[in-house]
């Protein structure tokens, strides 16, 4: 299995496997033999120092290791980390040794093995163990690449600039400075699709939020550089064009959505001119029809229209405007059963769970209870062969 199976690999260095090394303060005495280390093993692609503001330094640190990012002020430096500046590598190898590794976190890791014993022996004799940082994987080394560039024209140009430092926060520490600039950064990291795709009027309204579905919400949260809830880090904002807006991350497994329905969803998501991720029409249609009949009393007027346009171009031959609840619950307990969809209680309590819905919708719990009514059933035959 080569790492090139794995997807998110929009940053290319012209080879197979790169990583990031980073020497806090406290390794910084062994800079030169380290350098001359990754002289002999790898070849150096760039070298820096990187200087963070106190603003944002526990915001930085928070992204760069995918925690909840609660943008806490600053007190004090970090014992592992200590104070700003700090030096980069960014690395190739190559002669990579692709195997799997439990990572410190206990993260079963199909990585580069070499860049896993070079940071083991670069930590030998350091007062803390883990005064060097490194990416291990391609999906790691491309996350914490565009949390420092933000794009690969960014970083072409920085490779032109002679290895300058790095006076900046990690990538939009400030906020967005556009939508474009927020999903050229999402799209080599993040497997995402918008529930309700953001349009221009929206952003005019206090009370818009976004509705995003994701794979892993908290790298979302760190790309994007939401300020997270602390009871519930799924939630935040996050500032686009000077505008606060409001986040709600549905991720896999929350079943905000059937689980295996949100799997689909993003397998069959598609690209918008805009350059982000939206449904297919169909889980669109469907999402709407699910949101409306499960977590709210009814499909809200304001997605009447939308709903009619995707009838029209999907060649539906019925109107939900037209449907009582009982029919429009009929339709889409036909939709879920076709495709294997099972209704739960989603995780997030704010989210409300009609409780005829949920009666009328497909579950795990209903699908077992006819499997033992069958099993039953087959038992009470096979007694009656029998003569009991």
């Amino acid at each position: 299995m080569s790492l090139k199976q794995y997807k998110y690999t929009n940053f290319k260095t012209n080879t197979d496997s790169n990583s990031i090394f980073i020497l806090w303060e406290g390794a910084l005495a062994k800079y030169e033999i380290i350098e001359e280390h990754l002289n002999k093993h790898f070849k150096i692609i760039s070298k820096f120092e990187l200087h963070w503001s106190k603003t944002h330094y526990h915001s930085n640190i928070a992204r760069l290791y995918k925690r909840t990012n609660k943008a806490d002020k600053f007190t004090k430096p970090s014992k592992k980390f200590g104070n700003p500046p700090y030096k980069v590598f960014i690395v190739e190898d190559p002669l990579p040794n692709y195997g799997w590794h439990v990572s410190t976190s206990g993260i079963p890791e199909f990585c580069n093995l070499n860049f896993i014993e070079a940071k083991k022996h670069y930590r030998q004799g350091l007062p803390h163990p883990y005064l060097v940082h490194s990416t291990s994987t391609d999906r790691e080394f491309t996350h914490q690449l565009t949390l420092l560039f933000g794009s690969q024209r960014r970083f072409n140009d920085f490779l032109k600039s002679e290895n300058k430092p790095v006076v900046k926060d990690l990538y939009a520490s400030n906020g967005w400075g556009s939508w474009s600039e927020f999903y050229a950064a999402l799209e080599p990291n993040c497997e995402y699709a918008f529930l309700r795709q953001p349009k221009s009027e929206d952003m005019f309204n206090p009370e818009f939020d976004l509705d995003i579905l994701t794979d892993d919400f908290q790298k979302f949260a760190s790309i994007a550089n939401i300020i997270q809830r602390n009871d519930k880090p799924y939630k935040g904002s996050l500032c686009i064009d000077n505008k606060h807006i409001k986040v709600d991350l549905r991720f896999v497994g929350d079943n905000y959505f059937p689980e295996k329905w949100q799997v689909a969803m993003l397998e069959n998501r598609a690209l918008t001119e805009q350059n982000f991720y939206r449904l297919s029409q169909i889980d669109q249609y469907f999402c709407l029809l699910y949101h409306g009949v499960m977590h709210k009393t009814g499909i809200d007027p304001k997605y009447h229209r939308e709903l009619q346009l995707l009838e029209h171009e999907l060649g539906l031959p019925w109107s939900i405007k037209t449907y009582s609840k009982d029919e429009q619950l009929q339709l889409l307990n036909g939709f879920m059963l076709e495709q294997g969809y099972f209704a739960r209680v989603p995780l997030d309590a704010d989210v409300g769970t009609d409780p005829h819905a949920l009666r009328s919708l497909p579950t795990v719990g209903k699908i077992q209870v006819l499997k033992l009514r069958k099993r039953i059933k087959y038992i009470w035959k096979q007694l009656l062969l029998l003569g009991y």
